[in-house]
């Protein structure tokens, strides 16, 4: 099983832009103030991941990807219907899993399907700034979170409000890059019910 990715890999993708979105003011009504660039960036080991970063703005760090899940839901703020807000999110998610799976493996059909998952969720966890434990299987990818990354960049933030759509975003994410890496596959924490709860294990499955 595969945890940081081969340097062909980090060598076809790094640097490469993967999506953009507009981002929200923090107050209680929606107003956009300007936008995020996505990347896949790596680091000098080797380990990438990603970062928003700002565009068409003259001040502004970083972002990882918490605050990306965050800041994405608040931008959704301005929708007036719950289902059309959860379904916007959703189809982030779906959509930066999709984009992410493609420019990591586009050409590369040979490597096993659990070491695309594994390294790919090495991805996300680390752009998430997460220290984590894996359980050992030879059938099934099992993350330990010491805490949930979403809640302590939100409380930090001040975008609380964006918890439970940010965890939403991040389970379809969650789903779509097992969905596009193999049908074998399944993620069975966390699920829809979880939305609500904060993120304290990731747990991916082979079927039987």
């Amino acid at each position: 099983m595969q945890d940081n990715p081969p340097p062909e890999i980090i060598e076809n993708v790094n640097d490469t832009f993967l999506c953009s979105y507009p981002i929200a003011s923090a107050e209680m009504r929606y107003n956009e103030i300007c936008s995020r660039d996505i990347f896949l960036r790596s680091d000098p080991e080797f380990c990438l991941f990603i970062r928003g970063e700002f565009s068409g703005c003259e001040k502004g760090g970083f972002a990882d990807l918490n605050q990306i899940f965050l800041e994405f839901a608040m931008s959704c703020e301005g929708c007036k219907d719950q289902g059309i807000t959860e379904e916007s999110v959703v189809k982030f998610g779906e959509q930066l899993g999709k984009i992410l799976v493609t420019t990591l493996y586009k050409d590369k059909p040979d490597i096993p399907s659990i070491d695309k998952i594994s390294t790919t969720f090495t991805c996300v966890l680390k752009s998430m700034s997460l220290p984590y434990t894996v359980v050992p299987a030879s059938d099934k990818l099992h993350y330990i979170l010491p805490y949930c990354p979403i809640h302590q960049t939100a409380k930090k933030n001040g975008l609380t409000r964006g918890i439970a759509m940010a965890h939403r975003t991040f389970i379809a994410l969650c789903t779509s890059i097992i969905q596009n890496l193999s049908p074998n596959w399944v993620l069975l924490n966390p699920t829809e019910a979880d939305m609500d709860n904060p993120l304290h294990e990731i747990v991916v499955s082979r079927l039987k």
